[in-house]
């Protein structure tokens, strides 16, 4: 799954750089060379709209963040903590039964 989620945040970022370069200005020699290559494929897009830009990096930025997180210890920690707070919780359970029962008799 991790690696999963490696390949689509860095294919996010990949977007994001070929966004960035069909944005290049060209009003400088180096930019006019990049434009002229550019000039080659039928782009029929008015321009680069910035909001999906932002979205696209805040998304790759997010699945990179959510592919650290380790699930299984997730998991295995909640687990241990109702185990753990086993009593606590059953006697938190009741209270909440009588205190309905109170509440709506």
């Amino acid at each position: 799954m991790r690696s999963v989620l490696n390949l689509i945040s860095l294919l996010a970022v990949g977007l994001i750089m070929a966004a960035i370069i069909m944005a290049a200005p060209a009003d400088t020699t180096r930019g006019a060379e990049l434009m002229q290559f550019f000039d080659r494929f039928d782009f029929a897009a008015p321009g680069l709209d910035y909001r999906s830009v932002l979205a696209g990096l805040a998304l790759g930025v997010v699945i990179a963040l959510i592919a650290r997180i380790s699930w299984v210890d997730i998991a295995r920690g909640t687990a241990g903590w109702i185990a753990n707070q086993a009593h606590r919780l059953l006697l938190l359970g009741l209270a909440a039964i009588l205190i309905g029962v109170i509440i709506y008799v």
